[in-house]
């Protein structure tokens, strides 16, 4: 019987060493189109991005713009350290037009970002006197600056169907928070 095995294992040899030549590194005719695939692909950025018509993109822009210059008209729509951002921006526009300040820097032409510092800044009209700043934001609203921010970044990498207070605020539980 052991003699048998090892003639069933010389068998077997030859399947192995075929796919050991599989597992080897390309030829060389084959090396410069890997490389050049990686390099397309480094250009890319990470993750889903829909391919979009330059028709959709003009559509999502223009009612992007409305309801931007529509919402920085109201008075309070920047008050205190609050820049205007439309509803569920993350949601409704970025998978077609991005972050929304980079597509605030994008329309130089339309509109302007003021910076004031510590991560607060407004947006208007281009022409138009900048919204006033209200100084360096206070301690006890800043952890509500960084709440909402945290509430965004939650709202973009959670499914639509997965969101809920519930779930964002479990963490505080398992993160050692007071009950």
């Amino acid at each position: 019987k052991k003699g048998g095995k090892k003639e069933d294992s010389a068998k077997e040899a030859p399947p192995k060493e075929e796919a050991a030549k599989k597992d080897e590194a390309p030829k060389k005719e084959e090396a410069p189109k890997k490389k050049e695939e990686t390099k397309k692909d480094e250009a890319k950025p990470k993750g889903k991005v829909p391919k979009v018509s330059p028709e959709e993109v003009a559509k999502q822009t223009a009612s992007a713009l409305k309801e931007i210059l529509a919402g920085i008209a109201k008075p309070d729509a920047q008050k205190g350290n609050d820049s205007f951002i439309p509803d569920k921006w993350h949601s409704r526009y970025k998978d077609v037009l991005g972050q929304y300040k980079k597509f605030l820097l994008s329309q130089k032409d339309k509109l302007t970002i003021h910076e004031f510092g510590n991560d607060v800044w407004k947006v208007s009209k281009v022409g138009e006197k900048p919204p006033p700043a209200d100084g360096p934001m206070p301690k006890e609203e800043l952890w509500k600056k960084q709440l909402k921010s945290a509430w965004t970044i939650y709202c973009g990498l959670t499914p639509d169907q997965e969101q809920s207070l519930q779930n964002f605020t479990a963490v505080l539980k398992t993160d050692g928070a007071k009950e």
